[in-house]
């Protein structure tokens, strides 16, 4: 599956990959690809419903791919160009202003078109076409990263067990930069 988005039959029915997704189909993503299948693995199962409860979990994730390869480029661990890694990095307050506080507790994602906030996608909804789709697990990771910083005696098992995302969220002090 890993022959690089060159490859011709990707392109092809019935596959007809799209090229976010292509773009990740090669050797420098085959690790990372497998080291997020085993968080996933690790994290379990999101049982919540609101947009806040995927971005923690999805952030849950990134956290332990970092830790597990801290040498991994941020835009490869995300599956996005260094250009929309670094957009993320500068546009972090304007994209938790004007799309995140006022979605935060939303829970028909599908309905309100929010999904590709927390996942695979384009491009983000509500932001520009240069933000890359799953905005909201990088936005969910710093928040993870943040409360981890402002707690360090809360031990690695137990953020991975607390399910309360508002407590992840009010406990690590966001603040966009």
């Amino acid at each position: 599956m890993f022959l690089g988005a060159d490859y011709q039959p990707y392109y092809y029915p019935p596959v007809q990959l799209p090229q976010y997704i292509t773009q990740t189909l090669n050797q420098e993503h085959i690790t990372p690809k497998v080291m997020e299948a085993l968080a996933r693995e690790i994290i379990g199962v999101n049982d919540g419903t609101r947009l806040i409860d995927f971005m923690i979990h999805n952030g849950k994730a990134l956290y332990l791919l970092d830790l597990f390869q801290p040498q991994i480029e941020d835009n490869i661990r995300l599956g996005i160009s260094p250009e929309q890694s670094d957009w993320l990095y500068d546009n972090e307050a304007e994209m938790w202003k004007t799309v995140f506080i006022e979605n935060l507790y939303e829970t028909k994602l599908k309905k309100k078109g929010l999904l590709g906030l927390v996942e695979v996608a384009p491009t983000s909804p509500g932001m520009p076409q240069e933000s890359p789709g799953n905005a909201g697990s990088w936005v969910g990771w710093q928040i993870v990263k943040g409360y981890m910083e402002s707690n360090p005696n809360i031990t690695l098992e137990q953020m991975l067990q607390e399910k309360d995302a508002q407590k992840i969220l009010q406990g690590s002090r966001y603040k966009p930069r």
